[in-house]
């Protein structure tokens, strides 16, 4: 740890004029505050990582990088960490970029803040413009008709939550479409592992039946590539996952903070990131656990009461 103050301590003393001083500024901050979350001193961590984002910022206005969030990108994170989403909302948008084509991971990661601050229609704007850039890479063949599915459905869920329920339905019978045409001829490429992108995307799903992230209490920055976790954060995620097991496996009423339902879908989320490593292992292992969701949640309209 002195090692890499030090490092930051001389990167900070490069001339203001340097042509590769926020890029060494850049790399000696990230690795200080990485050193200082794995020690668990995380407000540390947090004013290294607004450093570095400020320090991108003034580069920037130097033309010394290409986009004013340089160095910034750590920062977001960390605030959702803490659940202070709308300034993480407002951190990523100073890079959203203006090019037609939208990338997924800034696009969701916006999303996932913006949503969680409460700004449902902004939400959806943002992730409408990525929705309509894979509609149209999909018709180019560009990138795989999966990648539409998992993309219409996570709208649809967000449409149902702003109380747009006509197209959310819309939203769903397209992600059926595209669903039927792949059981008829499937991919029309072959496409690299993209199981990070559903992964991201089911995981953000599960965000609403976790406890909220407080600075106290930090949570995963859900929208996010989850190797973009603080560590601490990441290890907590998956160390409860025995716990998790274990209060999925008691019958309903017994003692259930949150029902059953809620703790399989929890313990579901964690399990399928912890494995979209494996690629073509991945099924064996998670195919029990979303056979029991859909049960779980079969079972549960069944106990709703009538009109």
């Amino acid at each position: 740890m002195v090692l890499h103050a030090e490092a930051a301590d001389a990167a900070r003393r490069i001339g203001a004029d340097h042509p590769r001083r926020a890029e060494l500024l850049r790399d000696a901050l990230r690795a200080y505050e990485r050193t200082l979350f794995e020690l668990g001193r995380r407000a540390e961590g947090r004013a290294v990582c607004e450093e570095m984002a400020e320090a991108g910022r003034i580069a920037f206005a130097r033309g010394q990088v290409a986009y004013p969030a340089y160095g910034g990108d750590r920062l977001a994170v960390v605030l959702a960490e803490e659940g202070r989403h709308g300034e993480a909302a407002d951190l990523l948008a100073r890079d959203a970029g203006a090019e037609p084509e939208v990338p997924f991971w800034p696009a969701v990661e916006r999303t996932a803040e913006l949503e969680a601050a409460g700004r449902r229609e902004e939400a959806v704007a943002v992730f409408t413009g990525l929705v309509d850039d894979t509609r149209r890479k999909t018709e180019g063949g560009s990138t795989a008709l999966a990648h539409l599915v998992w993309e219409l459905v996570h709208r649809s869920r967000m449409l149902d939550a702003a109380g747009r329920h006509g197209e959310a339905g819309a939203d769903r019978r397209e992600a059926l479409a595209v669903l039927d045409r792949l059981a008829e001829s499937g991919e029309p490429g072959s496409w690299s592992n993209i199981l990070s992108f559903w992964t991201t995307l089911y995981a953000l799903s599960a965000r609403t039946a976790e406890p909220p992230a407080t600075p106290e209490a930090p949570a995963p920055a859900f929208g996010t590539d989850l190797l973009r976790w603080s560590r601490d954060v990441r290890k907590a995620y998956f160390d409860a996952i025995p716990v998790l097991e274990a209060e999925a496996a008691r019958p309903a009423g017994e003692g259930h903070p949150a029902g059953p339902t809620t703790a399989h879908h929890r313990l579901t989320a964690r399990s399928a990131l912890l494995r979209e490593s494996r690629t073509h292992l991945i099924e064996a292992p998670l195919r029990p656990l979303f056979d029991e969701e859909v049960a779980l949640a079969r079972r549960s309209a069944r106990e709703l009461p009538g009109p």
